[in-house]
């Protein structure tokens, strides 16, 4: 998907783009679409939005990983220590064995800079 794989090439202002249309156009549209834009808006450090955007996925599926992650982060962007660390114990609810080592080398960022940035937010927010 496009514009999932714009958050990895460094280009979420385009994925913020095409996820807003994806769920304009879908009316009954897949978490998918709201976790990319939580995640695009997480690139581009728009904390807040990208919350809300996690939000909105973990009102339909409260077990989403990916969303747990971006709220978790987003929440440390915004100085929100205490929200991200209750975020981390829902992360580690739904995955006890989560291990940001293990989740750094899943990840597909082009520039490893993004990567490091990902995982030092997830650090602050209480994951190991």
């Amino acid at each position: 998907m496009v514009m999932h794989i714009l958050n990895y090439l460094d280009r979420p202002n385009e994925a913020i783009e095409l996820a807003k249309t994806a769920i304009r156009l879908t009316p009954a549209h897949p978490t998918l679409y709201p976790a990319i834009l939580a995640s695009a808006y997480y690139g581009c450090d728009r904390h807040e939005e990208a919350i809300i955007a996690g939000e909105d996925v973990i009102k339909r599926d409260r077990d989403n990983l990916d969303a747990l992650l971006i709220i978790s982060g987003a929440s440390v962007g915004l100085g929100r220590i205490e929200e991200a660390h209750k975020v981390t114990q829902e992360v580690l609810r739904v995955k006890p064995e989560f291990s940001l080592e293990e989740f750094a080398k899943s990840q597909m960022y082009k520039n490893p800079r993004t990567l490091e940035k990902v995982v030092a937010m997830l650090r602050k927010a209480g994951l190991k």
